[in-house]
């Protein structure tokens, strides 16, 4: 892709050793080749480990923000991605990012508690409650679907509705 942070970085790199080709060709009736020489592979040798450090810290930033975005999708919140950057927007970003993981470890253990004493709760129950997840199939039943169906639930994990005799 042309529209990318890595052809970006080439473009300003292949820009940056034109621009230091052109002064060295500048400085051609005034030195010696054998100096014009050594100053060229030394500009030229620093400014490609400049833009080689550059780029590996930037691009190894946003490797460690996908693996933790990733982790935050699997709901693994114990993944924290430490920056490149000790201060300025990337450290921002890695921050911000450490934060949401936090965020989102409370708002499942939160939804852990509420589930829990929710399913406890229907356990109490003497009528057959039955739970559907969003693909209508069945996840979870007190002890008195047994006694309506004859064998626990755990034995139709994932049984469609109708499947049991139900409408949807």
């Amino acid at each position: 892709p042309t529209n990318s942070l890595e052809s970006f970085f080439k473009l300003v790199f292949a820009l940056c050793l034109l621009l230091q080709v052109g002064c060295l060709s500048l400085l051609w009736l005034h030195l010696p080749w054998w100096q014009l020489s050594l100053l060229g592979m030394v500009t030229i040798g620093l400014t490609s480990w400049f833009f080689y450090e550059l780029a590996q810290r930037v691009l190894t930033s946003f490797r460690r923000a996908s693996v933790q975005l990733e982790a935050l999708q699997n709901q693994d919140y114990n993944l924290l991605a430490k920056s490149t950057f000790t201060a300025g927007k990337v450290a921002e970003f890695h921050q911000q990012l450490n934060v949401l993981g936090e965020s989102l470890q409370e708002y499942k253990s939160h939804y852990d508690q509420q589930s829990f004493l929710l399913y406890r709760l229907i356990d109490q129950l003497n009528t057959p409650i039955l739970v559907f997840d969003h693909r209508l199939q069945l996840s979870y039943a007190n002890n008195a679907f047994a006694d309506l169906f004859g064998r626990p639930w755990q034995s139709l994990r994932n049984a469609s509705p109708s499947l049991l005799g139900l409408q949807a």
